[in-house]
């Protein structure tokens, strides 16, 4: 589908869309699942806002083997593993993803225990796509001689207005659905990209290796038939082919989410590349509310302040700092990142800080 000019409406494409699968609390038998599986979901989080969505995990800054050790043998299934590649060279980001395969796999022969990879990225689609993921592919298959059977793209993020449909990614503002390669953020000098679809995004990051017609795609409709529908396309997909998710809201993802945990039962291998609302569902965690801020403050520390450290070079970010000051007693201080970067400014600007 090619999606030109202003975009679409949200609400007449919903009222259109055959309904959700009502399935019966698929989120708690995928926590269900996950706690009798033998096995840990290990999130490469390359950047820090990927825990946005989930609550009570650990997130790891180093991945030395006593640090996974420590994660292996928690309790809990989901942890998190902050790379921070998207901030580095390709280079870099290489070494960081095969050293992190390196420590887990061998944590894991040490152990006893399985893991998944999920390659937690942008919701714009910013960041190290293909390499990441060819990297950890390669590495395990090298380390095990186990190939996966496709790799899974969920960029969706609901909570920011990020969703799938017909193949297409989209930016939700008010009720217009914007393709996301039409937005400011498919202008990043590193990250940026021509096209939407994912399909052809793909056979545009890989340079052709992967052509639109490679990809194995899971439309609304099939998801909205529950997961045995889904489950049977997933027990097809063989040589970690890219696997297209189209999904509106976390409904969707459960559905796929069960349909994994079945064609995973069955010895189907994948990974995944995905936005910061898939791990919510597949980790199988519950809502939370936002923090309140009798939860944000310590006990006896209520007359002091706080500090909101806001970085950022998108006109979104700049919009959404202009409104956090307006109105209120917040007091805006701005780092010159020119000065900090020069050694002979250095001292002066943080003196003025």
């Amino acid at each position: 589908m090619r999606i030109e000019g202003n975009g679409l409406s949200y609400s007449t494409i919903h009222s259109q869309l055959p309904p959700v699968w009502q399935g019966d609390n698929l989120r708690e038998q995928i926590m269900q699942a996950n706690q009798s599986g033998n096995r840990k979901i290990i999130v490469l989080d390359d950047d820090p806002t990927g825990v946005q969505t989930v609550h009570n995990i650990d997130v790891l800054t180093k991945w030395d083997k006593a640090l996974l050790r420590e994660a292996f043998n928690n309790p809990e299934t989901v942890f998190y593993i902050l790379t921070n590649t998207r901030g580095v060279e390709a280079s870099e980001a290489e070494r960081i993803n095969r050293e992190i395969a390196r420590h887990v796999q061998e944590v894991a022969d040490e152990t006893g225990k399985g893991f998944v990879f999920v390659s937690r990225s942008d919701s714009t689609l910013r960041g190290y796509y293909p390499l990441e993921i060819d990297v950890l592919s390669s590495e395990i298959h090298r380390l095990t001689g186990k190939a996966y059977d496709g790799h899974l793209l969920v960029p969706a993020f609901f909570e920011g207005g990020r969703v799938t449909y017909q193949n297409t990614h989209f930016l939700l503002e008010g009720d217009t659905l914007i393709p996301v390669h039409q937005t400011e953020f498919a202008q990043d000098k590193v990250f940026g990209y021509e096209h939407g679809d994912l399909t052809e995004w793909v056979a545009e990051k890989t340079e052709g290796r992967i052509q639109p017609e490679d990809c194995t795609v899971i439309t609304l409709e099939q998801l909205r038939r529950g997961p045995a529908a889904v489950e049977e396309i997933l027990l097809r997909v063989e040589g970690n082919v890219p696997v297209i998710i189209n999904c509106m809201s976390y409904e969707d993802l459960d559905v796929l989410s069960v349909a994994l945990l079945q064609a995973e039962k069955q010895g189907k291998r994948f990974i995944f590349r995905t936005g910061a609302s898939f791990v919510k569902s597949y980790g199988g965690i519950g809502h939370l509310d936002y923090l309140p801020r009798e939860r944000l403050t310590a006990k006896g520390q209520e007359s002091r302040g706080g500090l909101v450290v806001v970085g950022s070079y998108v006109q979104k970010t700049t919009r959404q700092l202009v409104q956090l000051l307006s109105g209120t007693d917040i007091f805006p201080l701005e780092m010159e990142v020119g000065r900090i970067l020069q050694p002979r400014e250095r001292v002066g600007e943080l003196g003025r800080l």
